[in-house]
């Protein structure tokens, strides 16, 4: 049997004796947060680049901006982040593409994909990491992509299409 911990005890449920007990909330789920975008974005070949998003799926705490996600005070803990880049080059030359979590501005993780033949449109690739946060930290998404005139995709044809999205959630303590 795991005890509570009494420091987290929010909300109202009554006491053996009656009285209403204060502070029972969920330690995981009370930060989640899904960002996608609804056009794609020309940027910059070979340039790093923050990924802003215009579309909140959720945002279950309020801390997440268009770019980026913030602990809360009395959020530290354990969290997994997920970024899908999808890409595109009406020059079919795309030879590559990096994808970075940057947490309190410094990138911490990097991905890269590199494209098998030289005659690639459409490039790819998602990124998960589990992080150790306090309060107060940031994260935030970077990409880079190599090709003529490229652009993150965010809606190519249909709102399915290998879009961009930037998800996260606390999972513990």
């Amino acid at each position: 049997t795991t005890a509570l911990d009494a420091t987290k005890l929010t909300g109202n449920l009554p006491a053996i004796d009656g009285s209403s007990l204060t502070g029972i909330a969920s330690v995981a789920g009370d930060n989640a947060f899904a960002l996608s975008g609804t056009a794609n974005v020309s940027i910059t070949s070979a340039t790093d680049t923050k990924v802003t998003y215009n579309n909140e799926i959720f945002d279950v705490g309020g801390n997440v901006t268009s770019s980026t996600f913030t602990v809360p005070t009395g959020g530290a803990g354990k969290y997994l982040f997920n970024f899908h880049l999808g890409t595109y080059s009406n020059s079919n030359n795309i030879s590559q593409i990096g994808m970075r979590f940057r947490k309190n501005g410094t990138a911490i993780t990097t991905d890269l994909a590199y494209a098998v033949a030289a005659t690639i449109r459409h490039l790819s690739s998602s990124h998960t990491v589990l992080l150790d946060l306090a309060d107060g930290d940031y994260i935030e998404t970077y990409c880079s992509l190599t090709g003529t005139s490229p652009f993150i995709t965010f809606a190519f044809g249909t709102a399915t299409y290998d879009g961009t999205w930037f998800s996260g959630c606390k999972i513990s303590d």
